[in-house]
């Protein structure tokens, strides 16, 4: 898997992570009762959690990894607690 682009949207701040596989976000939508879980679509109410291991492997090869620790930092936590 390979990052392309990532962007912030404004409803509080749901991160798109675009892959050469597709789609990820991370949900930071306001009032959201899941802050900081992974989804293969935009998080919505009924949206069943991506595994975040594979995108974190990807994110650590993106060239701007460094400038990205934040979302690194959070795939990580979503990855200790699922295991």
């Amino acid at each position: 898997m390979k990052i392309t682009n990532i962007t912030s949207y404004k409803d509080g701040g749901t991160i798109e992570l675009t892959t050469d596989e597709g789609p990820y976000y991370i949900d930071f939508r306001l009032g959201s009762k899941t802050p900081g879980v992974l989804y293969k679509e935009m998080p919505k109410a009924n949206s069943i959690p991506a595994d975040p291991r594979p995108l974190y492997t990807a994110l650590k090869q993106h060239p701007h990894f460094d400038r990205d620790h934040r979302i690194a930092a959070m795939l990580e936590k979503l990855i200790t607690r699922a295991q």
